[in-house]
């Protein structure tokens, strides 16, 4: 802990001595990889989105890897923080977090494998060497952790195999399925070791002081990870009823001491969706083309009937079972005032989006945001999902979030009779 403190005093020090956060940024990035095959590497923008990475706009960069180093100049008028992703994460859309800033002239980047990620290092900069500090927190817990993940001794053998068997279905239907299981079987039994429960219950009270030392970093620094950590903990927010008053006070402080930066255009088109997409406020229109081509405005179809705006994707099995629960409710209710009007976010190929549409066989128009060339998950706040079903009335007002089948016809039978 001592040394932790002794980091910390050092990084204020630093921040009094230096004005970095206003100047032209002209930063070299060199890296190693470690016991890991690449050709290339990505430096995602963090306000970005993995759902960006295959549209035109995208605002990655991509770096060639030979014989396992790279290096980048990055020219910017604002300090930003990166994630440093491989190309298999990429594809995924997931993979491990790690950041660099940019606030130094030279950053040097180490990579080691997923399995002893705690020895890759990112060094140059007061702001990567702030970084480092919450982590040092439960770095050691982390560490017995990963030794139990790795010698299969984290889950209990029942709930491992499941999960296993999970993790390699490739079928949508039994993904699905199998889904429900893990999650019914996490509801019904304790999953973890009693070695696992032991450093787990350890590392909550840990996690609890780390969680308290980045809030009072956010209230008491003024500097682009102060931004950025505010935006990671607004970025999670569900509704708006989690914006206390003093997280408000600092997204006004910082969104005048950086009007400009990508995290204050960002955080605002967040703020908005959790003040707009909520029972009691109207939706938000939007525009998509079919498959086809056709050009379909929501608001067109929707107009004086009652309706459910269903975003979905292919590759999300409990978007496509819930999509098909509707159908009997659509085909009950159509011709009384209540419609359907699908939209998916696809990538790189509707080939997925086409087979989805046959296998499932919905009745109603669907519209395709292919790589998320419209943005209609970021305007609606939710980004990092796969899907929400959004229940509106005649007017435009939502009344319900990701209602089950029962409360929409329950709904229903009120609003039509």
């Amino acid at each position: 802990m001592n040394s932790i403190f002794r980091l910390t005093l050092f990084v204020f020090i630093s921040l009094l001595s230096t004005n970095i956060y206003s100047q032209q940024i002209n930063c070299k990035i060199k890296g190693t990889i470690i016991d890991r095959t690449c050709n290339e590497i990505y430096l995602l923008p963090a306000t970005d989105d993995f759902s960006t990475l295959a549209t035109p706009a995208s605002n990655v960069i991509k770096i060639k890897v030979i014989n396992n180093h790279f290096e980048y100049d990055i020219a910017s008028d604002f300090i930003q923080a990166y994630y440093i992703l491989f190309r298999n994460e990429i594809e995924n859309q997931v993979g491990l977090v790690r950041t660099l800033f940019t606030d130094s002239t030279a950053i040097e980047v180490e990579i080691h494998p997923d399995n002893s990620r705690q020895k890759t290092t990112i060094k140059g900069g007061v702001l990567n060497q702030t970084l480092t500090i919450p982590n040092q927190f439960r770095c050691e817990y982390d560490k017995k952790l990963e030794a139990l993940r790795t010698s299969n001794k984290y889950y209990i053998p029942e709930y491992k195999k499941l999960k296993d068997k999970y993790r390699n279905t490739a079928d949508i239907d039994i993904r699905t399925r199998l889904k429900k299981e893990l999650l019914e079987f996490r509801k019904r039994n304790n999953i973890y070791t009693p070695e696992a429960i032991n450093i787990r219950a350890q590392l909550d009270s840990v996690s609890k002081v780390k969680t308290k030392w980045i809030e009072d970093y956010i209230q008491q620094s003024d500097n682009i990870l102060a931004y950025y950590w505010l935006y990671n903990k607004i970025d999670a927010f569900k509704n708006k009823e989690q914006i206390t008053y003093a997280t408000h006070e600092r997204i006004v402080h910082f969104q005048k001491r950086y009007p400009q930066h990508p995290i204050t255009k960002t955080i605002s088109k967040k703020i908005n969706a959790l003040f707009r997409i909520y029972v009691g406020e109207k939706y938000i229109d939007f525009t998509l083309p079919t498959l086809e081509g056709k050009e379909i405005k929501v608001s067109e179809i929707i107009k004086n009937k009652i309706a459910i705006i269903n975003l979905w994707s292919s590759f999300c099995g409990p978007c496509r079972a819930k999509g098909k629960k509707l159908i009997p409710i659509y085909e009950k209710y159509k011709d009384k005032g209540f419609t359907v009007i699908g939209a998916a976010r696809e990538y790189k190929t509707t080939s997925n989006y086409q087979l989805a549409l046959k296998q499932d066989n919905y009745p109603w128009i669907n519209t395709i945001d292919f790589n998320n060339e419209h943005g209609i998950w970021r305007k609606y706040g939710i980004e990092n999902t796969a899907g929400i079903e959004i229940l509106v009335n005649s007017k435009g007002i939502i009344l319900a979030i990701n209602p089950s089948p029962q409360q929409i016809e329950e709904i229903l039978e009120k609003e039509l009779n």
